[in-house]
């Protein structure tokens, strides 16, 4: 896929977030930072790829109650200007909505996608599998039924092979 442009920029953002952030910031600044943010892509960018996922979370509500709108929706919209002129990727469209979740559920979704359709992504399953922090094992198999209404070992085991199970 095109890891090009805004996409590239986000992703680098990404890689070089500090995950010790303090999250005693006011959520209600963050909203009104959002929402101006939606205005100025590279605000966007820039806030949704430093802020941690919890300030995120709690700045996404605060612009819900405030502006009567939600934050996912205007991201969405933002991404989707310009369409076009092919400005923005679905990639990256995507990249900017799952960073208003918090990340146990995106694992759980990750999971899923590997999982779901004609035949199972061994290769993600097992990538994403190998990378689950032990300290949240537990987050995700309860976000994962919560989300999916079944456990996550059952699906597991339902979509793999003998010699997968090994």
């Amino acid at each position: 896929g095109d890891c090009s442009g805004d996409y590239k920029k986000t992703l680098i953002a990404l890689a070089q977030r500090n995950a010790e952030d303090n999250v005693d910031m006011k959520p209600v600044y963050w909203a009104q930072r959002c929402a101006d943010a939606l205005d100025d892509v590279s605000t966007l960018k820039s806030l949704l790829a430093n802020l941690p996922a919890l300030v995120l979370q709690r700045a996404s509500n605060v612009y819900s109650a405030v502006y009567q709108s939600s934050l996912a929706k205007g991201i969405k919209a933002k991404c989707e200007e310009g369409r076009g002129f092919s400005f923005f990727s679905d990639y990256w469209k995507m990249t900017m909505l799952r960073l208003l979740e918090m990340p146990i559920s995106v694992r759980a979704m990750a999971l899923n996608d590997a999982m779901k359709g004609f035949g199972t992504d061994e290769f993600t399953l097992t990538a994403l599998i190998c990378t689950l922090p032990e300290n949240t094992h537990k987050d995700v198999q309860k976000a994962y039924e919560e989300k999916f209404g079944r456990k996550l070992v059952d699906h597991i085991e339902s979509e793999t092979s003998f010699n997968y199970k090994k």
